[in-house]
């Protein structure tokens, strides 16, 4: 609809003699093809500020499984895959659990001085956010106190054994109605 009114409004322009230009003239670039270079922040926030709290925080988790037979990307050498990754320098595998915490909630460098925090606020306009993420997931139980108090956790944990224990302490809980 924006692009019709948008077309409608330079054909008015070229039939009247006029040279206005649209306001907003809804220019849509593909996403896959797109760079950091090409990010513009909405202006007069920075949704990456700890400070800032979302009106409604999420409840969920996300766990990381290891496999043994394979190594994660980021533990390889810079730009060894087929897609250019990992772009950065390799990373200790038992250091993988803090690396993603650290990526994903401490603005930096290596991702851009965004959080997945402030990707979620700016998306939302400040609605949503995720502000606990537990690199050591264990049995769950970071998960179980924040849906508790009904704040937001993200749990990392390698070993599948701690991921079958969490999975069983979760769906015992959920059970018995306690979180």
């Amino acid at each position: 609809m924006k692009k019709i009114l948008v077309a409608s409004f330079l054909i008015y322009n070229c039939i009247s003699g006029l040279s206005q230009k649209p306001i907003d003239p809804q220019v849509v670039q593909d996403q896959d093809s797109m760079t950091w270079s090409d990010y513009k922040p909405i202006p007069g926030k920075n949704w990456a500020d700890p400070s800032l709290s979302p009106v409604r925080k999420f409840r969920m988790a996300l766990i990381a499984v290891d496999f043994p037979d394979q190594p994660f990307v980021i533990t390889r050498p810079e730009n060894s895959d087929l897609f250019g990754n990992p772009q950065i320098s390799p990373v200790k595998r038992e250091d993988v659990p803090v690396f993603y915490s650290d990526f994903w909630l401490k603005p930096s460098a290596v991702n851009h001085w965004q959080t997945i925090n402030g990707y979620w606020m700016e998306q939302s306009r400040g609605k949503f956010g995720i502000t606990i993420l537990d690199p050591f997931g264990g049995s769950g139980t970071t998960w179980l106190v924040a849906r508790n108090l009904k704040r937001d956790a993200i749990l990392i944990e390698l070993n599948t054994d701690y991921v079958k224990i969490m999975r069983k302490k979760l769906r015992l809980n959920e059970q018995l109605g306690v979180a």
